[in-house]
């Protein structure tokens, strides 16, 4: 959905952007209202739902794709943070790996983007969820301890300073749009 969406952008090919809002009502019906989304996968497939959600909310003309893609997008991040996900990031950091964070903090940040649109009254939770990431992610990025090389980047946990592309992808993205919707990473 997400290359449609671009190449809709790129060409004004009003087919690419029907293929995505035709996809996009599959995905939900077809795949998460019938239970495939599996609980600890949950954060990784609200990410890309929530980034091509994003980009189709701005760019279609249609009230009702508009209204289901908001609904889906809120839905699915309630259900993250009932799930207890942001207050286990707080309580025990420890447990949670960076790219799980960092994903859930790049999704969240698009919802967010589309709940301040509407003044949404999520605004505040999700901001606070948003705050608890960031949080996370910027003590992950100043652990002590490693060599010069790993100094700066993002390993695996807070333990863990392997690291790898996708994280820092995933980070980047999430401080980008963080920044883009007026949350600021909170002083440490």
């Amino acid at each position: 959905m997400l290359s449609l969406l671009e190449a809709h952008r790129l060409t004004k090919d009003g087919r690419y952007l029907d293929s995505v809002e035709r996809s996009f009502a599959h995905y939900k019906r077809a795949y998460y209202d019938r239970g495939r989304v599996q609980p600890d996968f949950l954060v990784f497939f609200a990410n890309w739902q929530s980034q091509a959600g994003r980009l189709l909310f701005e760019e279609t003309t249609k009230p009702k794709v508009r209204d289901l893609v908001r609904a889906f997008l809120f839905e699915l991040h309630d259900r993250v943070i009932e799930s207890g996900f942001y207050d286990r990031v707080a309580r025990h950091p420890e447990a949670k790996a960076c790219v799980e964070v960092a994903c859930a903090l790049e999704g969240l940040a698009d919802v967010y983007a589309i709940a301040a649109s509407r003044q949404d009254r999520r605004m505040g939770d999700y901001r606070r969820c948003v705050l608890t990431a960031l949080g996370f992610l910027m003590r992950a990025q100043r652990t002590t301890g490693c060599t010069d090389r790993e100094r700066g980047g993002f390993g695996g946990s807070l333990a863990s300073r392997q690291q790898r592309i996708d994280v820092t992808g995933h980070v980047a993205s999430g401080f980008i749009k963080s920044v883009e919707n007026g949350i600021d990473a909170p002083a440490t």
